[in-house]
């Protein structure tokens, strides 16, 4: 089936077996486009594909294989608009490998399955809409390409939880919202760096790339480990260095009944005058004075270099009925710890 010139699909349209195309400027879906799985070994999957500067505006979703059968397949190409698509991939895959630079962006993103990015940028969020994604981020797809990367805006909360390593290599930047980092043994930013210009960063999994809060410029951004409304013993773990610029704000939580306190784990931190800490408690317990909490781990052998702004080392901050003084040579050394004094 090819849609194309002036035509439209009005509604949510199912491609069970065979391939859809969307030529042309104009063509295009106003609603969902559901690519399901084949049913059997043998049965041809769903596919549908967008080319020149055909539009989606409604779902994209891609289904699994029945019966181990071939999952459903949605591809970008060329021009193809998707920005105020929501992308929800069921066990199926979404390319965007095909696509021209600089890449597309979807108003929010769930579900499970592939994602690959070429040597694209995918932009995330535009629609503030909060999900969790459960699948893998990848560079390549049918036409190749590597170094692609991920953006999210909008005001909403993304969750990458991936069933696998997400390995796409460019990249990951939060301009607005927040990104919330909740794998465990796996990689969900990919290989590449992690720049946060505005918005959060949260969680309590892995990231495998060096990750910078701020810019600099003004803008506010925000390191905040864990994940709102829970107190976890795990911190949130970077396997590389992490950088608060001056205008970063880095926030935990402290659970005063048990004093489990969020953290962040990072292999060589640098504070850069001007970072602002903020911490906030969770019930109003008095906690033992001489208790020690571990706010920032370093796995480096170098000390952590410089101090926040209103955090100096051996200063004091207080909150409801407890008061911590600082130690940057805490820990085994070189961790942020903070002692509870009377």
């Amino acid at each position: 089936m090819t849609f194309s010139g002036n035509s439209v699909s009005e509604g949510d349209l199912e491609v069970r077996g065979g391939q859809v195309d969307f030529f042309d400027t104009a063509s295009k879906t106003l609603f969902g486009v559901g690519c399901f799985g084949a049913e059997t070994v043998d049965g041809n999957p769903g596919i549908a594909i967008f080319h020149d500067h055909s539009v989606l505006s409604g779902g994209a979703d891609p289904f699994f294989g029945l019966n181990g059968g071939r999952a459903g397949a949605i591809y970008f190409n060329d021009d193809s608009i998707c920005d105020d698509s929501y992308f929800f991939p069921q066990g199926g895959t979404i390319d965007l490998s095909g696509h021209n630079l600089p890449g597309l962006g979807c108003a929010g993103l769930g579900g499970y399955g592939l994602i690959y990015l070429g040597s694209n940028n995918l932009r995330v969020g535009s629609g503030s809409i909060s999900d969790t994604y459960r699948g893998t981020i990848l560079d390549g797809g049918s036409s190749g390409g590597n170094r692609g990367s991920l953006t999210k805006v909008g005001t909403g909360d993304v969750t990458l939880s991936p069933d696998g390593d997400s390995t796409y290599s460019g990249g990951t930047v939060i301009e607005s919202g927040t990104l919330l980092v909740e794998n465990k043994e796996v990689f969900a930013t990919g290989n590449g760096p992690v720049q946060v210009n505005g918005g959060k960063l949260g969680g309590n999994g892995t990231i495998a790339g060096v990750v910078t809060i701020g810019t600099g410029t003004g803008q506010k951004a925000y390191l905040v480990p864990g994940k709102p409304g829970e107190h976890s013993r795990a911190p949130l773990t970077i396997r590389r260095a992490l950088t608060f610029a001056s205008d970063a704000t880095y926030h935990v939580t402290v659970n005063t009944n048990s004093t489990l306190v969020t953290r962040v784990v990072a292999k060589g931190i640098t504070i850069i005058n001007g970072a602002q800490f903020i911490l906030t408690e969770f019930r109003h317990s008095v906690i033992a004075p001489g208790t020690i909490l571990t706010v920032i781990g370093n796995t480096a052998a170098t000390p952590i270099g410089g101090t926040f702004a209103n955090l100096p080392d051996d200063g004091t901050i207080t909150v409801g009925n407890n008061t911590f003084q600082a130690d940057y040579e805490g820990g085994d050394g070189n961790d942020l710890t903070l002692t509870v004094v009377p």
